[in-house]
């Protein structure tokens, strides 16, 4: 029978044939190339910049491998994928499906983070769900689902010291059965009912209601109390049902008795059963909580009757609730443990993060100036200009300086200024008109009510600035998400390092997510798990592995939470490589744009490691990179030149390191007959830029001078905060010094000193310049 699938030609090399068969490359300026790319290997194409590495890498092996990928879908699927322009060659054998990962950041979106782009996320979620502990989020005590048999066993280690011999059972007819107030009528009585107890199973406890036994404990359970139901009424409810005492006021109550009670509670304490704790009561202790936890809806307490006793009562419940508080917590499920589901994510933000508001940076943007000057940026001209006069009048009114620089006045006053007259409520109209101060927050709260106006919705989104989420503090995690908590015991080595012993550590997913992905590593592997929990097992080693790449790659310095649209391209690239090796891929061609770049020296031989253990997976690794140490860790060598532009696109060598020779620029360099050459002389500088006290992410309240007028390097190893310091802290706030906005809040620093002495301040990183099809 034929086979209704059609073979597509050259998608994979055929078995016999170990290379990828190029021939007449003439993309952009290839001069008509033949190459044979091996498989399995790693092979560096180098070369002057602009020579076709590019033309020759992206444009023509990745463009046509991933063409003949997309063409073996269906035409249905074809139309959700990317379409890829055939580039100009005249043939390409032995193709496999490729994977291009560029030095380029294209995620636009807040809800991409390092945990969810490397699929780590979707693994925690599991993870979590299986593995936490779940804690009261009002007295900090472990819930665990318990049943009748586990309550036993707990009570019995509370209370058991010795053995003892069981109780004589009370007189025949003494029962119990379910609880129903026989006074209550109708619907409310029929929805009370329960099925009475089996008479043949005798209530066992001593002859006497006030047993001296230290060991002797009562189990019991609420019973709500109907509405206007008469003491004597609810007792004889419950002689019906066969229970004859309850617990009130620290005392046993018989109910068959005239005690001169007047009023009930909301609810009362039915004894199941009085019983003393030893060996031979185990069975019946359990049948007792079994029957006391139906009645009771899950919930029940055990009484000591010893005078003595350290604990007063303690009571235990079912499922995911806390006893001593009385509290449910919702159940832990992957939902509950993903800011991407509405079950997980933040009701406020709704799992970004942030939220937007007013940035009082922006209202009151130079506190040198005074009230008078207009320190208020939004109170300046005509059109506001009345609440100018209102904070003049009030200032007088509060015997404020309004000719004193803002930054001089004291806290209290610059608290009137912001935050206005101390009142309880929201601010209305009245407080406008009757000459009560009502602050700038007020005003930009009156604001927000008349943002039907189009002027005021331009007017507002100058002053707004996206901040943290006030009710996660930027977890992104809804509130019942905190309450589950993985527990990991400190290992010996770091127990040995802190000289004294150490508790388990104890933290929720977003202190998780919020931890170095070098020291998330080694927290995870001292987790507590379950003992043949195999699914945990993998989860945690799955996880472990993806974070270990993160490592090998020189991102450890990241956290999960770190938002992808804040990475850098190499970092971004980097990512993108850890993906690839978690996602265990086997023949498959994966293109790469100089990863090296960003890394310091020594973090280049990690990624080496890395890229060699995706090329022992068989995947073949073709790789555009100027770096030295890179190049000699290639098993195949790629040179194009001689030149760059029209002068390029000639293949000058193909074949393994030791084997190249000829002249090229490339090999100039790498033999050291050329090097960069190092001016004798450097200019001097007489201004500089100082930034004080950043402390921006990992940045330790540093104080830097930045010359001005000639070329300065920053440099370090990788995460040690040098693009925190240009970009966030000092691009940034020179931003906000010139009344310009800035997409994210600048970094956190006291003073940026010598903005004015530019003019403009323009940030060259490595986005790409235009986004429209006619750019050129």
């Amino acid at each position: 029978m034929d086979s209704k699938v059609v073979e597509k030609d050259c998608v994979i090399a055929p078995p016999e044939c170990g290379c990828v068969e190029i021939r007449g490359a003439r993309q952009n300026n290839l001069k008509g190339i033949d190459l044979d790319l091996p498989l399995g290997k790693l092979t560096v194409v180098t070369g002057p910049s602009g020579s076709g590495k590019s033309s020759l890498a992206f444009d023509t092996i990745y463009a046509e491998g991933q063409r003949r990928y997309v063409e073996t879908f269906s035409p249905y699927m074809r139309q959700f994928l990317e379409r890829m322009d055939k580039p100009r060659v005249d043939d390409i054998r032995g193709i496999p499906p490729a994977i291009a990962i560029e030095q380029s950041n294209l995620v636009k979106t807040s809800r991409s983070s390092v945990g969810t782009i490397t699929e780590i996320n979707d693994f925690l979620k599991l993870f979590w769900a299986r593995t936490a502990h779940a804690f009261c989020p009002s007295c900090g005590r472990e819930i665990r689902p318990e049943t009748a048999k586990s309550i036993s066993d707990q009570v019995f280690a509370l209370f058991n010291t010795s053995k003892n011999p069981p109780l004589n059972p009370l007189p025949t007819g003494e029962t119990k059965a379910s609880v129903i107030p026989s006074g209550v009528e109708g619907s409310r009585r029929k929805s009370l009912k329960i099925k009475q107890r089996d008479p043949s199973t005798p209530l066992r406890t001593a002859h006497d209601d006030k047993c001296g036994n230290d060991k002797t404990i009562l189990i019991t359970f609420w019973v709500p109390v109907p509405a206007k139901t008469k003491p004597r009424d609810f007792f004889q409810f419950l002689q019906q049902q066969g229970y004859l005492r309850i617990w009130l006021n620290g005392d046993i109550i018989r109910v068959d008795s005239d005690a001169k009670i007047e009023r009930l509670g909301a609810r009362v304490q039915v004894i199941q059963d009085r019983i003393v704790i030893s060996e031979g009561n185990r069975a019946r202790l359990t049948e007792a909580i079994e029957t006391a936890l139906r009645f009771g809806k899950g919930k029940i307490n055990v009484i000591p009757l010893d005078q003595a006793s350290a604990i007063n009562h303690q009571p235990f419940s079912t499922g995911w609730h806390c006893a001593h508080c009385d509290l449910d917590i919702r159940p832990p499920t992957s939902g509950l443990f993903s800011f991407n589901n509405p079950l997980g994510a933040c009701p406020e933000c709704r799992g970004f993060g942030r939220t937007i508001a007013i940035d009082l940076n922006r209202a009151i943007p130079d506190r040198s100036l005074s009230i008078a000057q207009g320190v208020v940026r939004v109170f300046r001209g005509q059109e506001m200009g009345e609440s100018q006069k209102d904070l003049l009048r009030a200032c007088s009114r509060e015997e404020i300086d309004v000719h004193r620089p803002f930054e001089e006045l004291p806290k209290a006053d610059q608290d009137f200024v912001i935050n206005g007259e101390k009142r309880g409520g929201e601010y209305t109209d009245d407080d406008y008109e009757n000459d009560r101060w009502y602050g700038v927050r007020g005003f930009f709260r009156w604001l927000e009510s008349k943002t039907y106006k189009m002027h005021v919705r331009v007017l507002l989104s100058r002053y707004r600035a996206y901040v943290k989420c006030p009710s996660c503090d930027g977890g992104r995690y809804q509130p019942e998400t905190l309450n589950y908590k993985i527990v990991a015991a400190v290992s010996g080595r770091r127990r040995k390092a802190d000289g004294a012993h150490r508790a388990p550590l104890q933290l929720n997913l977003p202190q998780f997510a919020a931890l170095p992905i070098s020291d998330a590593r080694h927290l995870l592997a001292d987790i507590e798990i379950a003992p043949g929990d195999s699914t945990a097992e993998m989860l945690r080693n799955e996880i472990c592995a993806r974070l270990r790449y993160l490592c090998e790659v020189g991102v450890g310095y990241l956290t999960l939470d770190r938002s992808t649209r804040t990475l850098s391209g190499g970092e971004m690239q980097r990512v993108n490589l850890t993906t690839c090796l978690g996602a265990s891929l086997v023949n498959t061609l994966f293109v790469m744009d100089e990863p090296s770049v960003g890394l310091h020296p020594r973090d280049v031989g990690r990624l080496v490691r890395v890229m060699h253990n995706l090329r022992d997976k068989d995947n073949t690794l073709l790789v555009v990179e100027h770096d030295e140490q890179i190049i000699r860790a290639a098993d195949n060598l790629i040179d194009i030149g001689p030149g760059r532009g029209e002068r390029g696109g000639e293949l000058v060598f193909s074949g393994p390191l030791q084997d190249f020779v000829g002249g090229s620029l490339t090999r100039d360099y790498l033999s050291g007959r050329k090097s960069i050459p190092i001016p004798k002389s450097r200019r001097k500088f007489s201004s500089v830029v100082k930034i004080a006290g950043a402390t921006e992410h990992n940045l330790k309240n540093i104080d830097v001078e930045i010359p001005l007028g000639i070329f300065t390097a920053i440099t370090g190893v990788s995460g040690s905060g040098k693009s925190t310091l240009i970009q966030d802290v000092l691009y940034r706030n020179l931003l906000r010094a010139k009344g310009q906005a800035s997409e994210h809040e600048p970094g956190a620093c006291r003073t940026v000193a010598g903005a004015h002495r530019f003019r403009e301040t323009v940030m060259v990183d490595q986005s790409p310049l235009a986004r429209t099809p006619r750019s050129t």
